[in-house]
């Protein structure tokens, strides 16, 4: 029922097709291998795409459409082939939300398509897969400079089978 690709870097297009890539580690920075990989997605008819991605040391959610500056609707998801979900280091920190808010509110303004950003804590994610749904819950340790065990659940995101479309979830899966 999932198509799940496994990587390491942000899949999602971040910015225009015309603009500068504003991170050239992220497939951003290989728009043609990234346009590939839709004409693959396309040609093939692949559907319920998950995106998990690792070290961009925060938290990302997304819809994942080829274009998200044109043909998207981030109230339906209409115009996205998938979702994407990145996950924070365990250690490492990042600039993400380093400013506050402001700027994690910034980021979103700017992507339509993304759900859900921070980087202001260390952690991880958990996927739960089902037949019918995919869902993916955002959890913070509560230190890095000792062992503990104590977490808090931060968010998490829900997308259906066939939806292509992230929503929130009331509730860790």
């Amino acid at each position: 029922t999932w198509t799940i690709l496994g990587q390491q870097v942000m899949f999602a297009p971040q910015s225009p097709t015309n603009a500068l890539s504003g991170n050239a580690d992220s497939w951003d920075g290989y728009r043609g291998a990234r346009a590939r990989v839709f004409d693959m997605i396309e040609r093939a008819k692949v559907s319920n795409l998950a995106v998990l991605t690792g070290d961009v040391h925060s938290s990302w959610a997304f819809d994942v459409p080829r274009d998200p500056f044109a043909g998207y609707d981030k109230a339906t998801g209409k115009g996205s082939i998938g979702v994407e979900f990145a996950g924070t280091s365990v250690t490492s920190p990042s600039n993400v939300g380093r400013d506050g808010q402001k700027q994690l509110d910034d980021l979103k303004a700017a992507r339509p398509r993304l759900h859900y950003v921070d980087g202001r804590y260390r952690g991880y994610y958990i996927v739960d897969l089902t037949r019918d749904r995919l869902q993916a819950d955002y959890y913070a340790v509560a230190t890095i400079a000792e062992r503990s065990t104590k977490e808090r659940f931060e968010a998490g995101f829900i997308t259906e089978s066939g939806r292509n479309h992230l929503v929130p979830a009331s509730s860790p899966a």
